[in-house]
């Protein structure tokens, strides 16, 4: 039946505007069969010439754009919205945390306790045990009779979905239409162990044709087994399905979603090809950057530098000097070997005290801008809390890690909070007594890469009081200079402009640059501080403080002795956490693995060596008369 609508509308100035539209409350497209489906054809009111129906598909499959018919899904669910977690990377290869097996992977002579490629979590939800049913269901359909199963239940699985794949690095022609998705999914039962890999239908595009030859080296399913099964192919029963690329055309290797394949019998081990085997150190390194040695050999802690109290700095290479400068000025930039700037790390100032009018400083503003572009901002808020923005938006900070524009923010249970950049830096933020104290950890790869307040990293402090003009303060590592001096020729000289200004400012109301760095403020420094203040002011300063210049200096300031207290925790914890990572762990070689059988005794031996020279003392985590412990120093 069809019924003629009038609707009327009124726009206020406007004369009204009557429109007539027809409605079809029972088209009968789906029970006449007349409509277009596939699969599914679901009955709807129809408006005008829209058609009445709307079409669907069974599970397994999904609808097509052309809206429908249908394809087979192939892939197993996966997305955030079905509990995945997603793995950020960028610009290069990358791999992920080692992943522990508690019960251990199964595979060909041997169990495997650690994988690479995703972080996995044991999760019981009902995703999980969606793709619990589906890889059973998959596994004794397609394996049951070769392998003589019947009744493969999966006990341990890991899901890892590749979605829009570019085919190779500085790929230029970044469009939905050449990238590649797929899946790869282990799985075992504690007795049998399977990879599947699984590729979406239509969704292997790398245009092969287009690629440079030198690029063109796709190797799609290759598997590695132990030298055991290698040797002794009967001892390995394995099916990889995917081609390789020797011997196949093209067209096969790079649409494998579109052709059937075989059981690849190459065997190729990455360890063997670039350590083993090549001949080249340059090879095995970067077969180390894939995969890195899970214990400590190597092992360089990050470098640390510190900002605290009315404001205190601890460079890099560990000077400690006072800057109570005011405005805003660059704390930290770090370039790269073309001398292009791929991190910057600034900070505001405001004046300290109860009344916001002593003569010295505290930070109350972080801003941070990384080699993505992403720009991260603290605001102290109160005087001991702290906000965090991203590109201009505020952001809710938990105890959970959360990657946001590809930065990494999460709080430590002492409320500190902390954003990782891609390039291994680290800064870590608290509040207290109305300022802001931070942390700042480089990774390795920055050194020698660095200059602003924070100094230059290369372990030499006579350089550290490197001016952004480029000129040194003389200065012997040792005998600290003058503060006036520090101040005048070094400090100020970093003081930001209207062009590198990191800082997101509040346009609205009319807050700009200018706002926070219009003045020509000197500070009152240490030496006046002692000259002018009274004598019973400075006993209860040295008293409360311990005798640290620091913390009395900060008390003389601002005329509060909390404010000092604040200071002198603040240096302790730096103190502890420095130690702390200077202090490198023991490393032990040995096996990893000790098997024998019942009554047979084995000896191994364990070696370590400290590079702090710490006193090394082996135990057995849960003691048995069976096993004895000796050596010698």
């Amino acid at each position: 039946m069809t019924y003629k609508i009038q609707v009327i509308f009124f726009v206020k100035g406007w004369n009204e505007l009557t429109r007539t539209l027809f409605v079809a409350t029972d088209s009968d497209e789906c029970s006449n069969g007349t409509h277009r489906c596939e699969q599914i054809c679901i009955e709807r009111n129809k408006f005008e010439d829209i058609r009445g129906y709307e079409c669907d598909c069974t599970p397994g499959f999904m609808l097509n754009p052309d809206g429908e018919s249908c394809t087979g899904t192939q892939l197993f669910d996966y997305g955030e919205n079905f509990g995945d977690l997603k793995l950020h990377g960028e610009a290069r290869d990358f791999n992920s945390p080692i992943i522990n097996v508690s019960q251990g992977f199964p595979f060909g002579d041997a169990f495997y306790y650690r994988l690479y490629v995703y972080d996995f979590q044991v999760r019981k939800d009902t995703h999980s045990r969606t793709l619990q049913s589906e890889l059973k269901k998959q596994v004794n359909e397609y394996y049951g009779s070769a392998e003589e199963i019947s009744n493969f239940t999966p006990k341990w699985a890991l899901k890892i979905t590749w979605e829009n794949v570019l085919p190779y690095n500085g790929y230029q022609n970044i469009d939905l239409e050449g990238t590649n998705t797929y899946q790869a999914v282990l799985l075992t039962d504690g007795i049998f162990s399977f990879c599947l890999i699984q590729f979406k239908e239509g969704g292997m595009n790398w245009k092969y044709d287009t690629i440079p030859y030198y690029r063109n080296y796709a190797l799609m399913g290759y598997y590695s087994a132990s030298l055991q099964s290698y040797l002794d192919s009967s001892k390995l029963q394995a099916f990889n399905d995917p081609h390789t690329r020797f011997n196949v055309p093209p067209e096969k290797i790079y649409r494998p979603d579109m052709y059937p394949g075989f059981q690849t019998e190459m065997e190729v081990d990455p360890y063997h090809s670039c350590c083993r085997d090549s001949g080249d150190d340059y090879y095995c390194a970067l077969y180390r950057e894939r995969r890195p040695l899970d214990f400590c050999a190597g092992y360089i802690p990050p470098q640390i530098g510190f900002f605290f109290g009315d404001p205190h700095v601890v460079t890099l290479d560990g000077v400690q000097y006072t800057f109570n400068g005011l405005g805003e000025f660059i704390l930290l930039n770090v370039r790269d070997e073309n001398d292009a700037l791929t991190f910057s790390l600034q900070g505001r100032t405001i004046r300290a005290g109860e009344n916001k009018t002593s003569q010295a400083t505290v930070f109350v503003t972080l801003a941070a801008q990384g080699p993505t572009g992403t720009k991260v901002q603290w605001n102290l808020i109160e005087d001991d809390e702290l906000s965090l923005m991203i590109n201009g938006r505020t952001v809710n900070v938990t105890e959970n890690s959360d990657i946001i524009n590809k930065v990494a923010v999460h709080k430590t249970t002492k409320n500190e909070t902390v954003a990782t950049f891609q390039d291994g830096i680290s800064i870590t933020v608290s509040a207290k007594m109305g300022a802001l104290s931070f942390t700042t950890s480089l990774d390795n790869s920055s050194k020698e890469k660095t200059e602003g307040l924070l100094g230059v990293w290369n372990d030499n402090k006579t350089d550290d009081f490197k001016a952004a003009n480029g000129t040194y303060l003389k200065f012997d590592g040792t005998n600290l200079l003058n503060e006036r001096v520090i101040f005048l020729n070094f400090g100020l000289t970093w003081k930001t402009t209207v062009n590198n200004s990191v800082f997101t400012y509040k346009a609205a109301i009319g807050e700009s640059w200018y706002t926070y760095n219009n003045n020509s403020f000197i500070p009152k420094f240490y030496d006046e501080l002692l000259q002018t203040s009274d004598k019973d002011k400075i006993d209860k300063a040295n008293e409360t403080c311990q005798g640290n210049d620091n913390c009395i200096f900060d008390v003389l300031s601002t005329n509060d002795l909390s404010f000092g207290t604040a200071t002198l925790q603040s240096m302790n914890s730096f103190a502890a956490q420095n130690s702390t990572m200077k202090n490198f762990p023991p490393n032990i070689t040995g096996t990893s693995r000790v098997q024998t059988r019942l009554n047979e005794p084995v000896h191994t031996l364990f070696t370590a060596t400290d590079a702090n020279n710490d006193a090394v003392t082996f135990s057995v985590l849960t003691d048995s008369p069976d096993i004895r412990i000796t050596g010698k120093l």
